[in-house]
């Protein structure tokens, strides 16, 4: 899987600079095509490589076929920039050609999911696992849904839900699943005592029927049932909250900004998610709302997590981790992250642009830095070793210790 998880890490920070380009360049639809690079493009292409990492790796799993793999990595890149292509240059074949190929990779990742679910030497990170595939399912939606705003099929009302169900059952239900795991990982400590399997299980069901419920009411025009739904799903994320290890200053030494980074994301997701419950009318989302949630709540969780991922997964021993984590540590970031988050709110676009330019060229570089130093220390070592097969190999990641099986 090193490679695999390199390419499509890669691929997410290639549209991660699309986006920031994108917001310097007047577009026809506005802000819909930075706003889609990201979502489509980076975090989708985030999450279908992450989630495979983490599956293979916490469940001790057999690495899935390199072929499927890779095809599902360029599947996916190709639909998502067919359909910002498409839908800018109006050409709705080129939209539906892109939503049907990202359908089919994220349907590739819920069968490799599944096979590396069978596989699994331990049962004990089956909750994740159940959690991406839920998800998923959700995502198929919210494509199926966008595939026919796109191409005319569908009318206006459908937006609202093709919006929440690619922003709270798509994307919130993948970090709701990785969380209790993942903020032990990022801490270096042991998992909530109270994230039992069960617990897990319970909160990411309960995020993804809220979200399905808030879309559904969306799309047939009951902004009450939506707020209420929505209201739920904030409920949702605050029983999360309980389930995540309690961070204590040693863990905030060692990780640095990363880690406070990450739980500002929380914050404003869960802080954003109340607000458009609160706010929801037959409008729709506000449009500063909803850059406020993507851009501090889940733009920064995947900063957090790349912060940590790319250090990890390019390896080359403790020394070298090490010196990665170093690079990636940037007080900057975690303060751009959060101006462009507050500027968003505002309605200060062009200082929102600003400082998530800078934000997005600081990331880049630390992570493309920490990446090649790596990789150049590594390199000696690997000629000293034969060559095993990629099909067989996994990463090297600290499973994070559980007090609940």
């Amino acid at each position: 899987m090193h490679r695999h998880t390199r390419r499509g890490l890669a691929m997410a920070g290639a549209f991660v600079v699309a986006t920031a380009l994108a917001m310097l360049v007047p577009a026809r639809t506005g802000v819909w095509v930075p706003l889609h690079l990201f979502l489509a493009g980076a975090l989708t292409s985030a999450i279908a490589t992450v989630t495979q990492m983490l599956a293979v790796t916490w469940s001790a799993s057999p690495a899935p076929p390199r072929r499927v793999v890779t095809s599902q990595q360029w599947v996916l890149a190709v639909g998502a920039t067919l359909v910002v292509v498409g839908r800018e240059s109006r050409h709705d074949v080129w939209t539906a050609v892109g939503g049907a190929l990202v359908t089919l990779a994220l349907t590739a990742v819920i069968a490799i999911l599944i096979h590396v679910r069978r596989a699994a030497r331990t049962p004990r990170f089956a909750p994740a696992i159940d959690a991406y595939v839920l998800a998923l399912a959700g995502a198929l939606t919210g494509i199926a849904l966008g595939i026919g705003l796109g191409t005319g099929f569908l009318g206006t009302e459908a937006r609202n839900a093709h919006v929440l169900m690619n922003l709270f059952a798509f994307v919130g239900v993948v970090i709701a699943g990785t969380l209790p795991y993942f903020a032990a990982t990022q801490e270096r400590s042991k998992m909530a005592a109270s994230a039992t399997p069960h617990r897990i299980r319970a909160v990411a069901a309960g995020l993804w029927l809220s979200a399905v419920a808030a879309a559904s009411a969306a799309a047939l025009g009951l902004a009450s049932a939506t707020r209420i739904a929505l209201a739920a799903y904030g409920v949702g994320l605050a029983a999360l909250t309980t389930l995540l290890p309690e961070p204590q200053r040693k863990h905030f030494t060692w990780a640095g900004p990363r880690l406070y980074q990450l739980f500002a994301g929380i914050a404003w997701w869960l802080a954003m998610t109340l607000w458009i419950a609160a706010s929801y009318g037959p409008h729709g989302i506000d449009r500063s709302v909803l850059l406020a949630l993507v851009i501090g709540a889940y733009g920064q969780v995947l900063a957090a997590s790349l912060a940590y991922l790319v250090p990890v997964v390019r390896g080359g021993g403790h020394e070298r981790l090490s010196s990665g984590f170093r690079t990636t540590r940037s007080w900057a970031g975690l303060v751009l992250g959060n101006l462009a988050t507050v500027f968003a709110l505002l309605g200060h676009s062009t200082l929102m642009a600003a400082a998530l330019g800078v934000w997005v060229f600081d990331v880049i570089v630390r992570l493309a830095v920490a990446a090649q130093r790596s990789a150049r220390g590594a390199w000696r070592a690997n000629l000293l070793r034969s060559r095993q097969s990629d099909a067989g190999s996994t990463i090297t990641i600290s499973s994070p210790s559980t007090d609940a099986e």
